[in-house]
């Protein structure tokens, strides 16, 4: 009887084991529930942004309290690179840590999926909107879980603004900024716009503050952040004060801008100071908004129009020195903050839905912009280098990068 008992035992156990080698195709739900495949990511010099390459990370475990998630795409803007210009100064390169040793990663926006969750509040399968790494996985922690979402306040980026550190749930009924179908462009331009708009409520407010008429100069105005600006700025029909909006652009670009018909006027940054220096009423005012982080376009501003007020807001003249720029520097995170305790939190949320969705229709509706996938670590690598060349990126072109395939279902 004890033989026969052993006997079954063994074949219970072999049975068992057989079970789970069947189940080895769901290892993201079985063995997969600690830790997932390492994959490939970008990664960059910190102390020359030109350096760039791909390493492949470890294994990836998850701690009790931390998700892996799958990069499903990434936005590729100028954003990018300011980003990488300002990695040490504002925390961009605490993020992610790199794979390797003395390199970092340059975040983006993007989406992706849940592929292992240790939180009861984080399911996996579930996906989420945030900032992400050029990546195959990205191992975050769920510090504050809630309807909408979570909050990463891990000890490396729990001092960071918290715009940076929350992650949005994909759900229309939870999330306001959430359109289905126009996932692309909600990468491309979500958070180009949310710092457009608060940028436009800052020119707003300083208009109130001046009895006469406001000259708008947005620099690099082919940028999606700048051209996302003018539209906001030409819906001002409520607004008392006469604002006029410029747009600064190279010659390479003057079509384009001009084709957005979102400026009064367009100006080549050849004709600075034929087509600017001051030559309005007295009480006029200038504001310059500076997208591009030129010492050479800011220094010839100053010049043609020296009581302009300077605002900068990007820095994708990475190759110049930025040290000593004129004006000041528009932190969005830090004005969103401010601006949500005015507004209140659903307020805010409102507001900003309201012209979000009205310019996701204007961007379909007059093409302003053609998504390009490129999907895998050497076209992921190939488009920043490219970026850092004169030449530019073409303003007309949103690139979404993945490190693998990209779903297109859910793309516009």
């Amino acid at each position: 009887a004890a033989a026969a008992a052993a006997a079954a035992a063994v074949a219970s156990l072999s049975s068992l084991s057989s079970s789970l080698s069947s189940l080895t195709p769901l290892a993201a739900l079985v063995a997969g529930w600690l830790r997932a495949a390492g994959g490939m990511e970008l990664i960059i010099a910190p102390d020359d942004i030109s350096v760039a390459g791909l390493a492949r990370r470890p294994e990836a475990a998850a701690a009790p309290g931390q998700v892996i998630m799958r990069v499903e795409r990434a936005a590729f803007t100028a954003n990018v690179l300011s980003y990488a210009v300002t990695g040490h100064s504002l925390g961009y390169f605490r993020f992610f840590p790199a794979a390797k040793e003395g390199m970092v990663t340059v975040p983006s926006w993007g989406i992706a999926r849940v592929l292992v969750s240790r939180h009861p509040d984080v399911r996996e399968g579930e996906r989420f909107y945030g900032i992400f790494p050029y990546a195959e996985l990205a191992t975050l922690t769920v510090s504050r879980a809630r309807p909408d979402g979570f909050v990463d306040l891990a000890p490396h980026r729990k001092d960071l603004a918290v715009i940076y550190n929350t992650y949005s749930r994909l759900d229309p009924d939870l999330d306001k900024l959430y359109v289905p179908g126009t996932e692309d462009l909600m990468v491309l331009f979500r958070p180009l716009f949310i710092t457009s708009w608060l940028l436009k409520q800052f020119v707003q407010d300083h208009a109130g503050q001046h009895a006469g008429p406001l000259r708008v100069v947005l620099v690099s105005a082919s940028s999606k952040t700048a051209y996302a600006l003018a539209y906001l700025l030409q819906q001002r029909a409520s607004s008392a004060s006469s604002i006029s909006v410029v747009g600064l652009t190279s010659a390479r670009n003057v079509d384009f801008v001009q084709s957005l018909a979102l400026y009064d006027q367009v100006v080549v940054y050849d004709d600075i100071e034929a087509e600017l220096a001051p030559n309005a009423t007295a009480g006029d005012k200038t504001m310059v908004i500076d997208m591009a982080g030129s010492a050479k376009v800011l220094e010839r501003m100053s010049k043609a129009v020296p009581d302009a007020e300077v605002v900068r807001v990007g820095a994708t003249h990475w190759e110049e020195d930025s040290k000593g720029l004129p004006g000041t520097f528009f932190f969005a995170p830090q004005y969103a903050e401010t601006t949500v305790k005015r507004l209140g939190s659903e307020g805010f949320s409102q507001a900003v839905g309201r012209d979000w969705e009205a310019f996701l229709k204007s961007v379909g509706d007059n093409g302003w912009c053609q998504v390009e996938h490129r999907t895998g670590p050497e076209a992921v690598l190939a488009t920043y280098e490219t970026s850092l060349q004169a030449s530019g990126m073409d303003p007309s072109q949103g690139l979404v990068l993945s490190m693998a395939p990209i779903d297109t279902k859910s793309s516009l």
